[in-house]
């Protein structure tokens, strides 16, 4: 509940963001829950970023990650410990590339786990 709120906050930077979904997701991981820590990841990292109209009403809470690298590899992380089809981590390996954010590491364990 606490984790939740906190992803509904305005942070500053879109890091801090990154930080509180990550720290929720190792959490559930911590306690066994790694396919609820899955649902999570997927949700800050497709969450679809607040239209223009949005910001300017500052309705809009939380915001998006779905350029965070930080984010996208722990997401590709928890699919690929076990949890995850292979179809669905790689869709999340092709959306890195096509968001154009993967780093040379993330290129290496795509094509390392091809």
């Amino acid at each position: 509940m606490i984790f939740h709120r906190a992803s509904q906050l305005e942070f500053r930077a879109i890091e801090e963001l990154s930080y509180v979904y990550c720290a929720w997701a190792e959490m559930h991981v911590r306690h066994g829950n790694v396919d609820s820590a899955i649902e999570i990841m997927k949700f800050a990292c497709n969450k679809p970023p607040p239209s223009a109209g949005m910001r300017k009403q500052k309705s809009s809470k939380g915001g998006s990650l779905v350029n965070n690298i930080r984010a996208w590899s722990l997401y590709i992380d928890l699919l690929e410990s076990g949890n995850g089809t292979f179809e669905e981590t790689k869709c999340a390996y092709e959306r890195v590339l096509e968001l154009r954010i993967a780093t040379p590491q993330t290129i290496l364990n795509f094509a390392g786990f091809l």
